[in-house]
């Protein structure tokens, strides 16, 4: 699959439209920023957004099970990363949806 790479600009109006119309500035703004150069990254990698998924809901499981409370930060912060550029790496390969962003 080729993708044609949008720019970061784009990306964000992409992704607000997808939840809304929510404003890109501020924390969110500096968050997409970071998730836009993740996705490029995974993107490149050819790692789909169902992987990330998948490795969230891993990573969410695995925290849950742990009984060691460093460790369960970790995977939650693991976990929290996947889950927030799933959607990053869709819109990237302009394979985004509605019912995606809703999953989200």
């Amino acid at each position: 699959m080729t993708v044609n790479p949008i720019s970061e600009k784009v990306f964000k109006e992409r992704w607000s439209n997808l939840h809304g119309g929510v404003d890109t500035e501020g924390v969110v703004g500096g968050w997409l920023s970071f998730s836009y150069q993740a996705a490029r990254v995974c993107v490149a990698l050819r790692i789909s957004p169902n992987a990330l998924t998948f490795l969230g809901l891993g990573t969410a499981i695995a925290m849950g099970l742990s009984t060691y409370a460093s460790i369960s930060l970790l995977l939650l912060v693991i976990s929290l990363f996947f889950d927030g550029i799933d959607g990053s790496v869709a819109i990237l390969r302009s394979s985004e949806s509605k019912w995606g962003s809703l999953l989200d």
